[in-house]
Parts: structure tokens; C-alpha cells; sequence
């Protein structure tokens, strides 16, 4: 970005930011996931040469009324949603409550496999990430502060998110939401689209965030404080677009632009942010799932996962809002038709669709689109676990 267009940028952010809202707090942290030399691996591939750039989970702590709520987000290509209650139990504090914590992952492609769906990780490095994410979660806590907050949408820019499964159906939105505090520097940053973090592919050997390292770091180069990202309805495959005369460009350069394409519109939507107020509030909707697809019930023992091997997925839903933001979470990877379907339902005046968030439970297909066979199918509960679960979406948001 030209440096007066920076500066133009920047102006309007600040201007944008009300005064001090009524109680709100914001806290942020960031904690370090990087595998060490000797725990080098990632996700499907066993060979790992080295670190390009580092890992992170980065949480987020709201505070208005009484109310807090964590978003962390892990540069990881999921979390199983049993491994991760007794890490919310652990992070739990007075006035947080687990089931206000609420963990994300970047769904990255070149991290190490702490689900253990591919190679695994040593026990150590699992040990140390999960560590590293009780103790950040707290940290933010710790850090709350008083804030002023604004939040905007905006549409992703061309070249950057391609479906290959669906060519042309994208849900091109993304949102921004701005904390800054008393002397107005900034705290945080959040960003919400979908996109699946591969550009680099499966293939090559180094560890990366892929483009969510190239986006945060902009947006905090451009506007101080700490940015997280977390990711949308990205099923069937929401993906980058690198893509040149036919051909997939996996290089560094290529993963820099996209990234940097992805902050560059937030940073637009920004100047035009309008005022965040208002309560904090948090509804949460357990439920059970069916499984009837046997490759999930063999991924179940391979991973551990008793809910799974029972074909009875014991997983959750929920609504955070503050003001006329509004956030729902996904516990695995919407298809975007699907993801569009839910916006839809969703009434604030900016939107997030939390994907990833509290369960990895794979590709979630609706039932007329169920291609036996296909990849994705392969990874997923099957149709009537994604049926029952718009259902209750529609339960959760009132429609």
C-alpha cells in the first residue's frame, strides 16, 4: 500500500471509533504454537524441512455487562471438539464461563496435525500447544482494558477465493471488527472470511500460517495493536485463488499477495466502519448429531473419538452478539451455499461466521448434494447430521 493511502486509511479508522462504549472491554493476547526442531511435522506429511514463519493462537476477551467472551484462534487445520472442553474447562476463570470460550482454528494446511488425523504430533509438542492456548486465553482476560470498538463488511477482492467444488458459488463477504482503547492505539483487530489457508498447498516441506501470517501482520504493520483472523463457510472447497492459465502458482510471493489483498480490503472497510454499543450476550445450543457415513465412524477410532464411533456427535452452536454485531459459530467446514443459507438468517448489521470453531467435524454437505465417493464426502458425518444441524441454526436465531 502507497504510503499516503496508508495514512488516508488510517485517518479513517480513527475517525470512525465513537467514544468510549458503555463498559465495553477488550483484551487481547498472543501465544506461540511454533513446533520445536524436534517436533517438526505437518498435517499429512511427514516430512517437514524447517519453519518459514511462525505459528500463533491469538485470543480475543469482550467484557460489556457483566458478560465475557474469549474468541481464540489456533494456526492449526483443526481441533476435535472432545479434546477441546477440557481445555475450556482449564481456561475457565470468574466471570468466564467454558462454554463463552470459544476456540477457532485458521484451518492452516502446513501445521502439525494435533488432531492426529494424519501423522500426529509428539506428545510434547501437544503438551506445549496446549498450554500455550490455556494460557493466552487468560492472558487476555487479564488484559482487559477499556475500549471503543467499529465494525464493518466488506467484499473480498478479485483474485483472491476461488470453489472448486461449486465454481461460482463464493460467499464473497468478509468482516471487520476495530478495538481501540482511552488514548485511541489500537488492541485488536478481528477478520472474518472464507478461505481455506493453502496456498502453498500440501506439498511443500516448511512450516507457515500461509496467507493469515501475511494478513495480520498488514493490518498490524498498518494499525498497531494484535489482529486475528478466523475463518468462514469454507466446505467443498473454498479455496485461494492462485490459479494462472490452468495452473496452481504455490511460491511465497503468491501467498504474500493474496494475504496482503485480503487486509488491504479490510483496511478499506475500516475507514468506513460504523460505531459498535451495546450488551454482550452469548447463546449456546447443544446438540446431537447422527453419523451415517462408516469412513467417520473409522475416522472416530483413529482419532480417539468415542462420540464418533457411537454415531452420536456431541457438539454445539452458538450466537454471540454485541450490539449489531452478530457472530454464530460452525463446528466444521459449511459448504458455502450452506454458509450463504445462514447469513441469511442472521440479523445484525455485521455478520460473522465463525467456521472451525469449537469442533473440526469435517465437510457439512446438504443431503441433494451428496456426491458418494467425492473427497469431501469422504470427510464428512454424513447428510443427515448437516440437516439436522441448519435446522437447529434456524432454532438458535429464531427462525
Amino acid at each position: 500500500m502507497e504510503k499516503c493511502g496508508l495514512l488516508v486509511c488510517l485517518l479513517g479508522v480513527m475517525l470512525a471509533l465513537p467514544a468510549l462504549g458503555a463498559g465495553l472491554e477488550a483484551g487481547v493476547a498472543v501465544g506461540d504454537v511454533t513446533p520445536a526442531p524436534d517436533q517438526l511435522s505437518i498435517s499429512d506429511r511427514p516430512a517437514c524441512e524447517g519453519v518459514h514463519d511462525p505459528l500463533s493462537v491469538r485470543a480475543l476477551a469482550l467484557r460489556a455487562n457483566k458478560v465475557t467472551v474469549v474468541l481464540a484462534a489456533v494456526d492449526v487445520i483443526g481441533m476435535q471438539g472432545h479434546a477441546l472442553r477440557e481445555l475450556r474447562r482449564q481456561a475457565t476463570q470468574p466471570g468466564l464461563p467454558p462454554e463463552h470460550i470459544f476456540l477457532c482454528a485458521t484451518h492452516c494446511h502446513s501445521a502439525p496435525d494435533v488432531m492426529g488425523v494424519w501423522n500426529g504430533v509428539p506428545p510434547a509438542y501437544l503438551a506445549g500447544f496446549n498450554r500455550a492456548l490455556v494460557a493466552t486465553i487468560k492472558q487476555a482476560v487479564a488484559n482487559l482494558q477499556p475500549a471503543r470498538a467499529a465494525a464493518a463488511s466488506f467484499e473480498l477482492p478479485p483474485k483472491t477465493v476461488i470453489n472448486w467444488r461449486d465454481p461460482g458459488i463464493v460467499d464473497r463477504t468478509g468482516s471487520v471488527l476495530m478495538l481501540k482503547d482511552a488514548q485511541g492505539r489500537a488492541i485488536a483487530t478481528l477478520v472474518n472470511f472464507a478461505c481455506h489457508a493453502e496456498v502453498m498447498g500440501t506439498h511443500q516441506p516448511m512450516i507457515t500460517a500461509d496467507f493469515p501470517g501475511y494478513l495480520r501482520a498488514s493490518l498490524e504493520q498498518a494499525l498497531g495493536g494484535k489482529a486475528t483472523f478466523i475463518n468462514g463457510a469454507l466446505g467443498g472447497m473454498v479455496s485461494p485463488d492462485n490459479v494462472y492459465d490452468g495452473k496452481e502458482v504455490r511460491t511465497w510471493e503468491e501467498t504474500e499477495r493474496i494475504g496482503k489483498a485480503f487486509a488491504g480490503a479490510a483496511l478499506a472497510a475500516l475507514r468506513k466502519a460504523e460505531p459498535v454499543s451495546g450488551t454482550l450476550s452469548v447463546k449456546v445450543r447443544p446438540m446431537v448429531l447422527p453419523v451415517d457415513n462408516p469412513a467417520f465412524v473409522e475416522l472416530g477410532k483413529k482419532v480417539n473419538r468415542q462420540d464418533m464411533i457411537e454415531q452420536r456427535l456431541q457438539v454445539e452452536i452458538a450466537e454471540v452478539r454485541l450490539g449489531s454485531v452478530q457472530m454464530v459459530t460452525i463446528p466444521g467446514e459449511l459448504l458455502p451455499r450452506l454458509g450463504l443459507e445462514l447469513r441469511g438468517m442472521m440479523t445484525g448489521k455485521c455478520n460473522f461466521v465463525l467456521g472451525l470453531t469449537n469442533d473440526e467435524l469435517g465437510y457439512l454437505i446438504p443431503a441433494d448434494d451428496f456426491r458418494e465417493g467425492q473427497y469431501e464426502e469422504k470427510w464428512s458425518p454424513g447428510p443427515n447430521a448437516t440437516k439436522m444441524l441448519m435446522r437447529e441454526y434456524q432454532a438458535l436465531l429464531g427462525k
